[in-house]
Order: C-alpha cells, then sequence, then structure tokens
C-alpha cells in the first residue's frame, strides 16, 4: 500500500508540474491546473482503496486475503524497530548540531 501511495504522490506531481508547465506556456486554459489538481486528490482514496483490496503478484491481480496466516513468525521481526530507533538517533543528533 505504501507503494501505490508513493507512486501515485509521484506520478500526480510529475502530471501536475507538466500542466503548470503547459499553462505557463500559454497551451491549455488557467482552470486546467486546478481540474487536474481535483481528479489527482479525488483519485488518491480511490487508489489506496484498491491497494487495501488487491495485491499484484507475479500470477496478476489478486484478491488480498481476509484471514492472516495462522502459524507465528519463527523469531519477531526486528527491522522496523531498529529503523524507528536508528531515525530518531539520526533526527536528535542533526537537530543538536543545527542548535
Amino acid at each position: 500500500m505504501f507503494r501505490v501511495a508513493g507512486g501515485y504522490l509521484a506520478g500526480a506531481f510529475a502530471v501536475l508540474q507538466a500542466v503548470l508547465t503547459a499553462v505557463a506556456a500559454g497551451w491549455l486554459p488557467d482552470g486546467a491546473f486546478r481540474v487536474v489538481l481535483g481528479v489527482a486528490l479525488l483519485g488518491f482514496p480511490v487508489a489506496m482503496v484498491l491497494a487495501w483490496d488487491f495485491d499484484i503478484t507475479p500470477r496478476g491481480v489478486e484478491r488480498t486475503p481476509d484471514d492472516p496466516p495462522t502459524e507465528p513468525l519463527a523469531q519477531p521481526p526486528i527491522g522496523p524497530w531498529l529503523a524507528l530507533v536508528g531515525g530518531s538517533v539520526i533526527l536528535g543528533v542533526i537537530l543538536a548540531v543545527l542548535r
């Protein structure tokens, strides 16, 4: 879902920049940017709902299973916690240096 959000935002940004350039050059009417921005803003929740319900697999697009796997993890994942603590330490050091 995060990859879809990032891809959507990057694509919307690129399209909005192209429309803004075309409006500035006089190729599109002045209201075109607002229309494209509105469509992008309305399309984001739709993309998130679809990303929540469907997965892209090597076999194609499949519906996300409702039940999580019943087998427990052999070892709890430490990667997210390590990234959170490391990021907090780095942010603290940067803020201390900037003071």
